[in-house]
């Protein structure tokens, strides 16, 4: 199984956000080896993983468990430059299991064809993760907000 973590540290747009570490890799530079090939292929290597933790207060919803989806999805980083989940986040699904939660489907809605081609994020997980200790991680999380 793959573990998760959310730490929340300090952030200038937002005073407190939560960085989310996959097998003790951060989401965001995971994202951006993957998403490489995708830009340079553009001509714009700037843009993989072009992503900006949430606010630390979005532990506190209910988003980590799949609510407020859009498309079946959630946004679980937002936009590397403005720092909006409608602008360019990394959106995925989550499908809470009665011992697992998995995320799967990862996509960047900008990029899923027209113009801008595709980049086809089928090979980035899923990550599957013990329900147990991904609660745990949350709530620890959502007390040092609460804070």
């Amino acid at each position: 199984m793959d573990e998760i973590r959310f730490l929340v540290q300090r952030s200038q747009e937002y005073g407190r956000e939560v960085a989310i570490e996959i097998n003790g890799e951060n989401l965001i530079d995971k994202l951006q080896a993957f998403e490489l090939p995708f830009a340079r292929a553009e001509g714009h290597p700037e843009i993989a993983g072009s992503y900006m933790s949430l606010a630390a207060t979005t532990l506190l919803s209910r988003q980590f468990f799949g609510e407020w989806e859009f498309e079946e999805r959630v946004a679980v980083l937002a936009c590397g430059d403005c720092g909006h989940v409608f602008c360019w986040p990394m959106m995925v699904k989550i499908t809470l299991g009665v011992d697992r939660v998995t995320w799967s489907e990862f996509q960047q809605p900008h990029r899923t064809g027209g113009e801008t081609g595709t980049w086809d994020y089928q090979r980035f997980g899923p990550f599957v993760f013990d329900r147990h200790q991904y609660e745990q991680a949350l709530e620890q999380a959502a007390k040092k907000v609460r804070r």
